[in-house]
């Protein structure tokens, strides 16, 4: 059997970090829930303008301890639940 390619994978073998780690920078966001690839578009331009205005408020209201992250940013919650917040 030959190297496996991004797409592919055995039909009863769930998705992994791993997995996800290969797939394209294409604009779309890649997630795993319990295994299962989950594909979404890219936000929308008001999507990005409420985010950046929230990004705003909260990095003004932490203390100067706490980091304030703007995605994307992988949420690992086992190997085969991966978030994109």
């Amino acid at each position: 059997m030959g190297a496996m390619t991004v797409y592919e994978r055995a039909p009863s073998e769930p998705l992994t970090y791993g997995y996800l780690e290969r797939m394209p920078d294409d604009g779309r966001r890649y997630e795993l829930i319990d295994g299962v690839l989950i594909v979404t578009p890219s936000p929308t331009t008001r999507h990005q303008w409420v985010v950046s205005e929230l990004f705003k408020a909260l990095d003004r209201g932490c203390p100067p301890d706490i980091n304030v992250l703007f995605a994307p940013l992988d949420v690992r919650l086992t190997d085969d639940t991966v978030l994109e917040p």
